[in-house]
């Protein structure tokens, strides 16, 4: 029997197991059924185990209290059950609002979390929380519609699918509305359905009413999973313009979720038994509980993850794994401080490097500019691990004494400082009203935020509408193109870019937080900022004074109770180089382009060893892929990316490249092909593909030999569970990210 079909056969005994748990009922004794044709009590037995109750089958007395209430308990004891009439019932009025309230209330009285509304809904097959979240749940699929169809890419040996992970909270998960940006005529390329076209997919759950069984591989559009969508569409997309490749975005996300648990690949329900693992989708199958819960999030995304390659390998699909794009941050807030969200965030980056066998695998990790303890902690992390960009927009902020608390429900607008500048060219959200703009505001608008209320007495709802997560997911393109391959993004995108014009950066002695008209400075207040360890670690028996920097990636017992060492000894770069516009003076001005789009004929790449192509953001047909042998350098990135290790190099010719055998990096081998190709004729491939041997990968400092700091990264290895130091709790002046929702049945039975 499938994985899919074993799964199907065992959920609806499961959930209802889980709602005997959780919401006991009475019913009139049984009668038995005239259509009895046989008990599945092994079924039932099995069912109820995975949820920990012993029972002896279908006449036992908890299964039988559910005869009257629930379908699978029938269908799977038809002897024991009644047979049951339907009941008569009024026919609901027609949806118009979620009411969040209410599924806050009830949420957080079944399972004593909080959440920020429907866009955390774990799942919709559950009547009370379709009912609670109608809108939300509008279009979702009790169990008879599957989704879009399976799409898979073709064997292409010459042309392996670039894939790109995308996991995280609530606006990873996405919940802009499809149809309403389809209704409004914007970003019409996101649309395309023809793969053959776009040569863009998306690997995921594709309908939120049966999450157990629609993940599947199809094609990369507005649409995928219904009315909703998160960055990874834009995203996919733009580096399909920018790269010429063949791209695939995998995605998992889900509301509310935290690292100090959820994510943590030691807490105790996301552990498996390494040394017997086959590496298959079908060894974690039995280790799911609950239908997915919140607890479990780093588990259920390496089951899905293998299910994605299982796909990919049984039609022959060579692909290879080329970045993680991670937003997340809010559920640890008030949780964590700066060192345990930092530490959390090194284990689980490296545990899903080792998942796919790519240690230096890129990251893009969203800023949380407003929240100063999760800001610092991503910091931290990305200059430990190496190949990790944290960036963000600026474009907005609240004076760090405030004691208010930015969230997906208080905009906190009293002392709320706004840059007029990106709103301008942007365009205002429809929600603003006329007295929070300044004089002469550009009368464009835009769809930024779900719901935006400037009346106190109205919940707002600050999530990403449409047009805020395709130009953040196009910023997050941008990024790790920038950032991390040797493509080009031509300046005219650059000019679109809500990371590269408004930039998050750290507050400093010269640079200080500001507000002001002229020129106001965003910035973040980073809570590492000259910190000591103690002598033996925060743990009182880590000996701090021998932590290096490839221990510090490594090492548990170094990153989680040595942060401050491991800080002094990091040899990366945590934030992206800034874009100089200046640059290039045939750039296509920001007034021409409308509200929210790339300037129509952006400016062609600069040449690079790849010849990136030319993209076109007013197009869905995809650019032909680079050709043609590489024929010169880049020096000009080469030294970028240097700095960015504070090493000063002239180009690709200068002696510390040899010296340091930087050629063998994979990012440097692509920057400097014809130099490279002289010194080092096969560089390492630097990405994980599934049909061979595991290829040598960039990691860490490439100029580490060369000034740059005296180590060389390794691939993290296997870790015993970290310990769990206590937890700061603070109230600052901070954002929430906002939440997000999967689609996987996380709590369809504390719901009932």
């Amino acid at each position: 029997m499938s994985t899919h079909a074993r799964r199907l056969a065992l959920v609806g005994a499961t959930l209802a197991a889980a709602m005997l748990v959780l919401c006991p009922t009475t019913a009139a004794a049984p009668t038995q059924s005239p259509l009895c044709t046989g008990d599945d009590n092994d079924g039932v037995v099995a069912a109820f185990g995975k949820q920990g109750r012993t029972v002896t089958g279908c006449g036992d007395a908890q299964v039988k209290q559910l005869c009257a209430t629930n379908a699978a308990v029938q269908s799977a004891c038809p002897c024991t059950c009644p047979a049951t009439a339907p009941a008569t019932t009024t026919p609901p009025a027609a949806c118009t609002k979620d009411d969040d309230a209410g599924f806050v209330a009830l949420y957080q009285k079944q399972t004593g979390e909080a959440l920020s509304g429907c866009i955390d809904a774990p799942s919709c097959a559950n009547s009370k929380i379709r009912a609670l979240c109608c809108k939300t749940c509008a279009g979702a699929s009790d169990g008879n519609n599957n989704g879009p169809p399976q799409d898979l890419p073709a064997p292409d040996d010459s042309d392996p699918v670039h894939i790109y992970l995308n996991a995280g909270q609530s606006n990873c998960k996405g919940s802009a509305d499809v149809d309403m940006m389809a209704a409004d005529g914007k970003h019409p390329e996101l649309f395309e359905a023809d793969t053959s076209k776009s040569n863009a997919w998306f690997a995921g759950i594709t309908n939120r009413g049966k999450a157990d069984s629609s993940f599947k591989i199809t094609a990369l559009r507005a649409g995928a999973e219904g009315d909703k969508m998160g960055p990874e569409i834009a995203i996919g997309h733009r580096l399909q313009e920018l790269t010429g490749k063949r791209v695939l975005m995998f995605k998992y996300c889900l509301g509310g979720t935290n690292v100090d648990k959820d994510w943590n690949p030691d807490y105790r329900f996301n552990v498996w038994d390494k040394t017997k693992d086959d590496n298959s989708a079908a060894f974690l199958e039995p280790l799911l509980k609950n239908d997915n819960p919140k607890w479990q999030q780093y588990l259920q995304f390496n089951y899905h993850l293998r299910l994605m390659r299982e796909q990919l390998d049984a039609t022959g699909v060579k692909y290879e794994f080329k970045g993680l794009f991670w937003r997340q941050g809010s559920a640890d807030k008030t949780k964590l401080d700066w060192k345990t969200y930092g530490a959390r965030t090194i284990r689980l980056f490296s545990a899903i490097r080792a998942e796919v066998n790519t240690p230096g695998m890129p990251v893009i990790d969203e800023a949380n500019q407003l929240t100063p303890n999760i800001q610092s902690g991503k910091a931290y992390a990305a200059k430990v691990l190496c190949d990790v960009t944290v960036a963000g927009v600026a474009s907005a902020g609240q004076d760090p004494s405030s004691t208010c608390i930015v969230g997906p429900s208080n905009s906190c607008l009293e002392d709320l400082h706004i840059d007029p500048a990106m709103f301008n060219q942007f365009g205002w959200d429809t929600g603003m009203p006329d007295s929070m703009k300044p004089a002469g505001f550009s009368s464009k608008t835009s769809k930024w935020f779900k719901r935006f209320e400037a009346d106190p007495a109205v919940s707002p709802d600050l999530h990403d509408q449409y047009d805020a997560i395709v130009w953040t997911g196009r910023a997050m393109a941008h990024a790790l193109v920038r950032e991390h391959t040797a493509y080009t993004v031509p300046l005219g995108f650059s000019e679109w870019d809500l990371w590269a014009k408004w930039p998050v950066g750290r507050c400093t002695k010269d640079a200080p937080w500001s507000a002001a008209e002229s020129s106001p400075n965003y910035c973040w207040e980073d809570e590492s900022a000259g910190c000591a360890d103690p002598a033996l670690g925060t743990d009182g028996a880590t000996d701090c004074s021998g932590v290096t920097a490839d221990s510090c990636r490594s090492t548990p017992a170094h990153y989680e109770n040595c942060p401050c060492s491991c800080l002094a000894k990091a040899t990366c770069s945590d934030e992206p180089a800034p874009v100089d516009f200046t640059a290039d003076p045939t750039a296509a001005s920001t007034t021409a382009a409308t509200a929210g789009s790339a300037p129509a004929t952006p400016v062609a790449p600069s040449p690079s060893p790849s010849t990136a192509p030319s993209p076109s953001p007013s197009s869905s047909a995809p650019t032909s892929p680079p050709s043609g042998p590489c024929t010169s350098d880049n020096d000009s990135k080469l030294v970028k990316m240097a700095k960015r290790y504070n090493v000063t190099v002239t180009g690709c010719a200068d002696p510390k490249v040899a010296k340091a055998s930087a050629c063998a990096d994979s990012r440097v081998g692509a920057i400097c092909c014809a130099t490279c190709a002289t010194s080092n004729p096969t560089p390492a491939n630097g990405t994980g593909t599934a049909a061979s041997a595991p290829p040598k990968a960039s990691s860490g400092n490439p100029f580490a030999s060369a000034g740059g700091g005296a180590e060389t990264s390794t691939p993290p290895a296997a870790t015993t569970q970290p310990s769990d130091p206590s937890c700061a709790s603070r109230r600052r002046g901070r954002r929430t990210i906002v939440v997000a929702a999967a689609a996987l049945a996380t709590a369809a039975a504390a719901m009932c």
